[in-house]
């Protein structure tokens, strides 16, 4: 690009606006993030102590197929901040009766070539003692994936942004958008102008991009974190990360996972299906009975659960969309990327490189639309 450099304002300082703005920042646009809360901001979809990266995928064999890109972008982030934060843990799926999602997962992985080993539940019990199994047909085995610290990658991302250039602006609020004219209106009236606007605002998107208000369903979702017995706390640092899922879209009880403590992070246990309920903006602290109800659901997925102390637990919001595909709009100078349903922090800094490919003209709409629905 030569004479005077485009402009983008990006809505969202999560891992999918932050990373964008990277990618914009390296192809020539003077980039600023506007986020409405603190940076990183523990009301976001992205921020927690760590985001789960895999290739078991149930029946979504496209999203399983951009794994592999997933963490070349990844590596390539690394590199660029000059620090990491991933640790791979691999990836243990329990399989139940009346459920497939483990089955379709290794159907999937056969279909990529990945390997894996099925273990009875004997043998997983024997590898595996701190998990109760009792009720598990079998288990998967996989050696590939791992945890992200979220919030880490995110101040590390927002640090990255403001040392070569970009600006973050915090405590922001975004009330409106000018499409066409390239006009972002904030909450106390002034207006930011740009070339490009991206809407990467999660729960919140529907609300400047309305069309999308009928397309997108904010999800509260609730995790807990546990205190584990000194005894075990060893061996929970060697523990694979545990996913023992039903179907992609049930809301009964049983669909769970639990994350190792990796870094300084507890032991985290979380329940998989979507509410498909709740306001971002009023339903943020659990209640502790909430917590309570949690806890023990998915505590019983542990040997000895009498053992493990419920430490905290917090809120998040996904953005569902129809399929879990992520979807991109686009009108005049604006854009929004949204609908990630709970799984898109592991295609951030991927999808931030690819966005900016669209942005400067070296890919286009529909290619771009069909990779990011991952239709394969």
């Amino acid at each position: 690009m030569s004479g005077t450099p485009p402009t983008a304002v990006v809505i969202g300082a999560g891992v999918i606006g932050l990373s964008a703005a990277r990618a914009l920042l390296a192809t020539g646009y003077r980039v600023e993030v506007i986020e409405q809360g603190p940076v990183p901001n523990a009301h976001g979809s992205s921020v927690d102590s760590g985001r789960l990266i895999r290739h078991t995928y149930g029946t979504q064999h496209g999203y399983a197929a951009l794994v592999d890109a997933a963490y070349a972008a990844w590596e390539r982030l690394w590199a660029d901040l000059g620090e990491t934060h991933y640790t791979q843990t691999g990836t243990l799926m329990l399989s139940r009766p009346g459920a497939s999602w483990a089955q379709d997962s290794a159907a999937t992985l056969d279909r990529l070539g990945k390997r894996y080993r099925v273990l009875d539940r004997g043998e997983a019990a024997r590898r595996f003692p701190l998990l109760n199994l009792e009720g598990v047909e079998r288990a998967y085995w996989v050696e590939t994936g791992g945890v992200l610290a979220a919030e880490p990658i995110i101040d590390a991302l927002a640090r990255h942004l403001r040392v070569h250039g970009g600006a973050v602006t915090p405590h922001t609020a975004v009330t409106d958008i000018d499409a066409e004219r390239g006009h972002v209106r904030l909450e106390d009236g002034s207006h930011r102008a740009a070339d490009l606007i991206l809407v990467a605002a999660g729960p919140w998107a529907g609300r400047l991009w309305p069309e999308l208000d009928d397309v997108l369903t904010p999800s509260r979702q609730l995790v807990c974190y546990a205190d584990i017995p000194d005894d075990l706390y060893t061996a929970w640092r060697r523990m694979p990360m545990v996913l023992d899922i039903g179907e992609a879209d049930s809301r009964t009880q049983g669909s769970v996972y639990a994350v190792p403590p990796v870094g300084d992070a507890p032991l985290k246990l979380g329940d998989h299906a979507f509410s498909l309920t709740g306001d971002p903006d009023v339903d943020r602290s659990p209640s502790a009975a909430e917590l309570q109800r949690l806890f023990e659901m998915t505590r019983r997925q542990l040997a000895e659960p009498a053992r493990y102390r419920l430490l905290s637990g917090r809120t998040c919001f996904y953005t569902v969309a129809p399929d879990s595909q992520f979807l991109h709009r686009c009108q005049g100078r604006a854009h929004v990327l949204a609908g990630f349903s709970g799984h898109g922090f592991k295609f951030g800094p991927l999808i931030g490189e690819r966005f900016a490919e669209l942005a400067s003209g070296r890919l286009d709409e529909t290619t771009f639309q069909t990779w990011l629905a991952a239709r394969q």
